[in-house]
């Protein structure tokens, strides 16, 4: 500290009971530090204020004043002229102070949570149990003082390994108190800003504790204490306070999950027991409201007029969704452990068309998940059945190891006959089809889907006869029944005509495309392209809209529309990168190299084969990748080398030797002979014998 040869100077502003330190009384205890007397100090503020600073002004001093309340109480202690310097700590922003540089100490990363830990706890219980050190520094969410009081704590419980005090703090209601670590305790800390609060901050503090993690808007948190406050205000003290922080865009904030966790402490202690449950269910009700309409507008892809609407535009309502998605995915699983099983059913049920848009696979699996708990709980066996086929439908397009769709189907199907509908056997049955139909079982799928269509009619389901008839067209199609198949396809197009559902009229257009494409009537499969993209632009779904576009661009590729083709892989392109759907962008891009290919532009070619390479490993789909290499490597002879597309063919061979593809031999021949391979794709010789 050479660079203050006068001395170092701290003062606590504020003791532990939270008294604040007045102004007057520091002012004494700087000038005191300074050499003055009792009877030396002036007796008038303003008079000791002069005294301080002209005594500061020919010294070289660095005075510490942590605690700091307010602007009030240190804007007398800060200096006037002089060489010497003042560091302010506070749990507040004190954003009124003139001529002084704020720094907001933001949490630690995990890296430095890390350091902590080895510092305090040893390297060597770190790095034997690494990851789970990770997660107890992310469940003291980077914290300073909670990551101390942690670290503190399993140095002095040397029989405590990371991962069972990781297992104590998972437990939300016990975290605050097992981050105490002798007379270091989080909940002080945290309890010096609250009592500070006025009345009417500490209420929307604690009934905040209900928001998710993800945070909240100033219009969702407005549900917890109605319209007699002004919430902007309050949440701007709250900000300054440093107990509620700024988060994405200027209406939304969000709470430290400690914090979060000591509102919810209060609210319990301040409002009664039950609050935490009253309150949440009223900002899951509010949740529920607004989805419900925003999954109408997109229903109908345009905006209703109603008493209440919150959006003035469909893309607003999509927009909102779009942020407000994980959080819903929270609270529902915090409304599911609090017992709020209707309301979980009724969020997830309005969620779906918005997934069925926008994808989100994780937030997808995770609400349905919910809602099948909740509905499981509950004594409504229609919601079972609903949770039950909404969670094979999900299971359908984003797979995992430990699904059971049969199995879930099985158990949906006998609810589905013990309450005697026609309707929700309907459901379950095209749910069963499209799962057999999936696991090559075409001709069993076939008498099931039948068997759903009729139960839909019988019950006028007019909605579920669609769905079952979009199912069993696209197993017709399959199985070669193209009349049979375009007539169903076209049913099931006015059944949703009726229901003015826009989205599935789209897939039924789709499925009539594909039919024409089949028949290589290709004019015909882009008229109803075009009708589809039309529909799915209005009900702004981008999935089924870079689907189409994707196979409007074969057609006009496979027609010799070269330029209309690659307006229209561009524009699907964008439409899948923005959903992250590398499913559907792989393939896509396969073909439009190919297509590049054919049109002699090597190295545009050579870029998109790449990505689509590229795609397929990282996804792990180890057969398109041989394949796709396979391709590259023809590609790559004529854009760089005979020598870079050998190398490229090589890893093909080394993979595709796994599946024992048919090309595999032809490929082994080039290699051996040092020559390009045939081209072997399937869509590049469609353009050839269409175009040619």
């Amino acid at each position: 500290m050479s660079h203050f040869p006068d001395g170092q100077i701290f003062i606590n502003l504020e003791d532990l009971e939270a008294d604040e330190l007045s102004p007057s009384r520091a002012l004494e205890s700087l000038l005191r530090a300074f050499g003055f007397s009792g009877d030396e100090i002036a007796n008038g503020f303003e008079d000791k204020v002069a005294q301080y600073r002209t005594a500061l002004a020919t010294r070289r001093c660095l005075i510490v004043l942590d605690n700091a309340a307010s602007e009030s109480q240190v804007r007398p202690l800060l200096p006037g002229m002089g060489e010497s310097a003042i560091i302010i700590t506070s749990r507040k922003n004190l954003a009124g102070l003139v001529g002084v540089r704020p720094v907001h100490l933001s949490n630690l990363t995990a890296l430095e949570g890390t350091a902590l830990f080895k510092r305090i706890v040893g390297n060597e219980r770190v790095e034997a149990e690494l990851s789970e050190c990770n997660q107890l520094a992310d469940l003291c969410g980077g914290l300073p003082l909670a990551l101390r009081i942690a670290a503190n704590k399993l140095r002095s419980r040397s029989n405590w390994t990371f991962s069972y005090y990781v297992k104590l703090l998972s437990d939300e209601r016990n975290r605050l108190q097992m981050l105490q670590a002798g007379d270091l305790e989080i909940r002080a800390s945290f309890s010096l800003s609250y009592n500070s609060l006025d009345a009417v901050d500490k209420l929307i503090f604690r009934r905040l504790g209900v928001c998710a993690s993800e945070g909240f808007s100033i219009t969702s948190a407005s549900a917890l204490w109605g319209d007699a406050i002004d919430p902007l205000a309050a949440l701007d003290r709250l900000v300054e306070a440093n107990l509620v922080e700024p988060s994405s865009s200027p209406d939304r904030y969000r709470m430290h999950d400690l914090l979060r966790a000591y509102a919810r402490e209060c609210l319990e202690a301040d409002e009664g027991e039950d609050s935490v449950k009253e309150y949440l269910s009223k900002l899951v009700r509010w949740y529920i409201l607004v989805v419900s309409h925003a999954d109408g507008h997109i229903y109908e892809g345009n905006v209703r007029s109603c008493v209440c609407n919150f959006f003035e535009t469909l893309q607003d309502a999509i927009d909102w969704l779009e942020v407000e998605h994980p959080v819903i995915v929270s609270l529902a699983g915090d409304a599911y452990r609090h017992g709020l099983y209707k309301s979980v059913v009724d969020i997830a049920s309005y969620m779906n068309k918005f997934f069925e848009r926008r994808l989100h696979a994780t937030a997808w699996r995770q609400l349905s998940a919910y809602a099948l708990l909740a509905a499981r709980q509950s004594d409504d066996k229609k919601h079972l059945i609903d949770a039950l086929t909404n969670l094979v439908h999900v299971s359908t397009k984003f797979p995992i190891e430990s699904d059971r769709p049969v199995s879930w189907l099985d158990e949906a199907l006998t609810l589905a006959r013990d309450v005697g509908s026609p309707r929700f056997e309907s459901k379950v049955l095209e749910k069963l089809g499209w799962v057999l139909s999936h696991g090559g079982k075409k001709e069993a799928a076939l008498g099931i889907l039948r068997r759903s269509v009729e139960l839909a009619r019988s019950a006028s389901a007019v909605h579920e006869e669609g769905n079952a008839r979009l199912a069993l067209a696209k197993v017709e199609l399959y199985l070669g029944r193209f009349d049979a198949s375009k007539e169903t396809y076209s049913k099931a197009r006015l059944c949703f005509v009726a229901q003015r559902d826009k989205h599935c009229q789209g897939r039924a257009l789709v499925g009539l495309a594909s039919l024409s494409h089949k028949n290589e009537s290709y004019n015909e499969g882009l008229a109803y392209l075009t009708q589809a993209i039309r529909l799915f632009r209005m009900v702004r779904d981008e999935h089924c809209l870079g689907g189409a576009l994707s196979q409007r661009a074969d057609a006009n590729a496979k027609l010799g529309y070269f330029s209309e083709a690659i307006e229209d892989y561009r524009a699907a392109s964008k439409h899948f990168r923005q959903l992250s759907d590398s499913a559907c962008l792989a393939p896509m891009l396969d073909h439009w190299g190919w297509l590049e290919f054919y049109a002699e532009n090597y190295e545009e070619a050579a870029s998109r084969l790449s990505e689509a390479c590229s795609l397929w490993e990282q996804s792990g789909n180890r057969a398109s990748f041989a394949q796709g290499l396979f391709g590259l490597s023809i590609v790559t002879a004529q854009a760089q080398s005979i020598e870079a597309a050998q190398i490229l063919l090589q890893r093909a061979i080394d993979i595709a030797d796994i599946f024992g593809y048919s090309w595999l031999p032809v490929a082994e021949r080039a290699l051996e002979s040092g020559v390009v391979p045939p081209i072997l794709s399937p869509f590049y010789e469609s353009l050839g014998a269409v175009t040619a």
